[in-house]
C-alpha cells in the first residue's frame, strides 16, 4: 500500500478533511465513515426539507436579478423575492438540500420589525 498523503490546497481556520470512507486514513483523522454516515446525511436532509436547520446568508446588491439569473441557471428557490423589513430577500436550495438565503440589504431601525 502507498503512503498516504493529503494535499491542503487552501488552508484556513475552518480547513476539514473529507472523505467517503478510504481506509488507512483514520491515523490522521478521517474517520472511516467520512464527514456523514448515511444515516447522519439522511437526517440532515430530513432537517433541511422542515426547515429546522438553518442556512447559509449571502448579501446580493440585487436580489430580483440574482434571482433572475440563477432560476435561468435551473436554481430550485423555495420563496421568490420578498420585501422584508431588512431588505429584499429570497430562498434557495442547493444541490445538496442546504438552504443559501439572498438577501439585497437595506437600512433599517428596529421600529421597522414592529
Amino acid at each position: 500500500m502507498n503512503a498516504a498523503h493529503i494535499e491542503t490546497v487552501v488552508p484556513g481556520p475552518l480547513t476539514t478533511i473529507q472523505d467517503m470512507g478510504r481506509s488507512g486514513w483514520r491515523h490522521i483523522g478521517v474517520a472511516r465513515a467520512g464527514a456523514l454516515d448515511p444515516d447522519a446525511a439522511d437526517l440532515v436532509r430530513r432537517q433541511l426539507e422542515k426547515g429546522q436547520i438553518g442556512g447559509l446568508g449571502l448579501t446580493v446588491d440585487d436580489c430580483r436579478k440574482t434571482y433572475q439569473e440563477l432560476s435561468a441557471k435551473g436554481v430550485t428557490f423555495l420563496q421568490e423575492p420578498a420585501d422584508r423589513p431588512y431588505g429584499v430577500e429570497a430562498v434557495m436550495r442547493d444541490n445538496s438540500g442546504n438552504w443559501l438565503v439572498l438577501v439585497e440589504p437595506k437600512d433599517y431601525t428596529p421600529a421597522d420589525f414592529t
